[in-house]
């Protein structure tokens, strides 16, 4: 069993799953570095999401879709930046398949937040 004091002992965590692994929650993480502003970090995100493997992108977009499943609680402000983001989102990902699922789910939660606006219950 793995924990944080003590390292994974097994061979499957010296293989090339694990880094395979490794690289994957890496490219899906979006960690600043030390000092490094928003804008740049995520400028280095998005560009390791271009480069990264169709599952890794594929992977993104179904994290994506579940996000936007959930983000009814959400309040306006959130739901604002939330929805940008995926639209920014969404030109890093084109061609990668399943995006006509995170399309189609996109225009449900920025139907939903406009009625909810329209409604006024914004908050």
């Amino acid at each position: 069993m793995w924990s944080k004091t003590q390292p994974c002992r097994s061979p499957i965590c010296s293989s090339d799953l694990a880094s395979g692994a490794a690289e994957m929650v890496r490219l899906l993480t979006k960690s600043p570095l030390p000092g490094e502003p928003k804008p740049e970090m995520l400028r280095r995100y998005y560009d390791g999401l271009r480069s990264g493997s169709e599952v890794v992108r594929q992977i993104k977009i179904a994290d994506r879709i579940h996000n936007l499943r959930e983000m009814p609680s959400g309040g306006v402000v959130f739901t604002e930046r939330y929805l940008r983001d995926t639209v920014e989102l969404m030109a890093v990902l084109e061609g990668t398949r399943g995006m006509e699922l995170l399309r189609a789910e996109y225009a449900k939660a920025e139907s939903a937040y406009l009625h909810r606006v329209l409604q006024g219950g914004g908050t």
